[in-house]
């Protein structure tokens, strides 16, 4: 069972609650002198190997995080009872979750680092038992499964001026190596003609590479042309807006993104993107008046998208790629054969491995976790904890192509949306949406 901790906001100026979600005794959030001193400290920390003898700053601040949950009795209880049934090999994984809203104070605190003495002893992020994602406030989550296709489909944006680009296309391309039961289309709009023959000459079937398209607009259009399940971007982003900055050909000029750029993909819901990465600079940060990025994606009805909460460097960037992709193609290869009755998309589970990875080439990440940072930068959003995928049709090609296997999803998706939205009983979205299931599955 997953433990949810509500953030309310009201009032102006803005005061905030937290507690146990759908329970009673919320208390104030009040981020004291301490704590401010805590995150700088966090902040001061520079990149790379840090010496035996630094202060563990991140550690300090995740033991006062959870005193401060602790204060709250039903969060408190909730915690002991979730962290008491964490048995290694045995447990299934139990993801903590953080709703907040739209105070930029509030969604700047890295819950992440959130560090238990007495039973996690350590780090429940880097626990695989207890990994740590966020929920934005007014959101509307997905009105039913996911459908796999034959192939899974991913998009990448990867532009970030200054910047060779090479790098980063070649983790991509390690991350998404094909792995057996998963077929992967992979269309990647870059900004050299280097970084293109990488794609193209990768002798991949279904994988391309193109120049960036000259306008925002193009370059959305023809993602959303493509359709995706995974989109990754990684260009520079900043908290001012928030947007980002997606360089063009030779970096003569810059494209910049915003949220309303996103809605586009995010209709209709059932065919948005999976999961969305922003693996550039401050794509998860709030700005000093505005939510982050990553939370306004998830709030145009986006399912799931992973930014980052401060600048990031090019190394751990391509590192952090590279990584992700594996686990999530692991993760997609597991649900695949599972048919119509598919798996969860648990990208909260997904995400540990890689965020351990970003700090195992400085130590045993439970002895170096309090001095290094860099583990503590991606931040998760997800509309429900309960994203749910099907597998892989099972209906063979010669009776089903794979324009018929769209129609049908299509098909599916609408049943749901239109159960969800309250325009068509459970009964007759059954009636629409059994027959294109079994098409599907038989």
């Amino acid at each position: 069972m997953s433990v949810v901790v509500d953030f309310k906001e009201f009032g102006a100026p803005i005061q905030v609650l937290f507690g146990l979600a759908d329970s009673a005794g919320l208390e104030p959030w009040v981020c004291d002198a301490a704590e401010v001193a805590q995150l700088a400290a966090i902040d001061a920390l520079p990149w790379g190997p840090r010496p035996e003898n630094t202060a563990p700053a991140i550690q300090t601040f995740g033991a006062s995080l959870r005193t401060k949950l602790s204060a709250v009795a039903p969060l408190q209880a909730r915690l002991l009872e979730t962290f008491a049934n964490g048995i290694p090999g045995v447990a299934a994984p139990q993801p903590l979750y953080f709703r907040t809203g739209r105070e930029p104070s509030v969604e700047a605190v890295p819950f992440e680092a959130l560090w238990d003495a007495a039973q996690v002893r350590g780090f429940a992020c880097l626990n695989g038992l207890w990994p740590i994602a966020r929920i934005p406030t007014d959101i509307v989550a997905p009105a039913g499964a996911f459908l796999m296709e034959r192939a899974v489909r991913i998009a990448a944006i990867i532009g970030a001026e200054g910047v060779d680009p090479a790098a980063q296309v070649r983790a991509l391309l390690a991350g998404c190596a094909p792995v057996p039961g998963l077929s992967v289309e992979l269309r990647v709009f870059t900004t050299t003609a280097e970084a293109v023959a990488l794609v193209n000459d990768s002798g991949q079937p279904g994988w391309s590479a193109e120049i960036m398209p000259a306008t925002s607009d193009t370059l959305i259009a023809a993602v959303k042309g493509f359709q995706p399940h995974l989109l990754h971007l990684s260009c520079h982003g900043t908290a001012d807006g928030p947007r980002l900055l997606v360089a063009q050909l030779d970096d003569m000029a810059v494209l910049t993104l915003s949220a309303e750029h996103f809605k586009a993909l995010a209709q209709p819901g059932f065919l948005a993107p999976w999961l969305v990465t922003l693996n550039c600079c401050e794509g998860a940060a709030p700005g000093e008046q505005t939510a982050s990025l990553t939370s306004s994606l998830v709030r145009v009805g986006l399912p799931a998208v992973i930014g980052m909460r401060k600048a990031v460097d090019a190394a751990m960037s391509d590192a952090f790629c590279a990584n992700l992709y594996a686990s999530v193609m692991a993760r997609l290869a597991a649900i695949a054969p599972q048919g119509r009755a598919g798996g969860m998309l648990d990208w909260a589970t997904v995400l540990h491995e890689p965020r351990r990875r970003l700090i195992t080439d400085f130590g045993a990440p439970e002895v170096v976790a309090g001095r290094q940072k860099e583990w503590t930068m991606p931040i998760l959003y997800v509309a429900s904890p309960n994203l749910r995928l099907r597998g892989r049709p099972t209906a063979p090609s010669e009776e089903l192509t794979d324009a018929a296997i769209k129609a049908e999803v299509f098909t599916v998706g609408m049943a749901d949306s239109f159960e969800a939205a309250g325009n068509m009983t459970r009964e007759k979205a059954d009636e629409m949406r059994e027959p294109a299931l079994a098409k599907l599955f038989g």
